[in-house]
């Protein structure tokens, strides 16, 4: 089975201030589970460098620089930046509470390769990639609406 190791987990907020607005969401908006999806990324070859240069091979995966370019997505994509909360006067309809608050940035290793994964079908063998939020699963403002591992 494949092992995930957790290196850092931290919140990225926008990197300006963002409009603090509720915002309400059609009934095929509303969250009826997680919506996971996975994207995967193969580190270039060292070959790949320009100029002799390995700056695109180190900075490929630096947390640093993805978590800057995060943040500053964030400003314009700012509700998921925000949480889901309840509104109790709308018979507990979710909307979209524009807090500000952040998105979860994992950074995470693990020694499996890509090819490893096969055809990427959903297995048991990917579970280790999900990260366990803990949490009131019935809290839906526990947690973020983004998370990027």
């Amino acid at each position: 089975m494949m092992k995930v190791r957790v290196k850092e987990s931290s919140v990225v907020k926008p990197s300006k201030e963002t409009p603090k607005v509720c915002l309400w969401m059609s009934n095929i908006d509303q969250p009826y589970g997680d919506a996971l999806f996975m994207y995967f990324y193969k580190r270039p070859a060292l070959s790949d460098a320009t100029n002799n240069s390995s700056s695109c091979y180190d900075d490929f995966f630096n947390s640093i620089v993805l978590k800057d370019g995060l943040s500053k997505a964030l400003v314009t994509y700012y509700p998921v930046a925000g949480r889901l909360k309840r509104n109790e006067s709308d018979k507990g309809r979710a909307e979209i509470d524009c807090t500000g608050e952040g998105a979860l940035f994992i950074k995470a290793e693990t020694d499996s390769l890509l090819e490893d994964l096969g055809d990427f079908a959903p297995t048991e063998q990917l579970e280790p990639l999900i990260p366990n939020l803990g949490g009131n699963k019935d809290d839906i403002s526990s947690y973020p609406i983004l998370l990027v591992q």
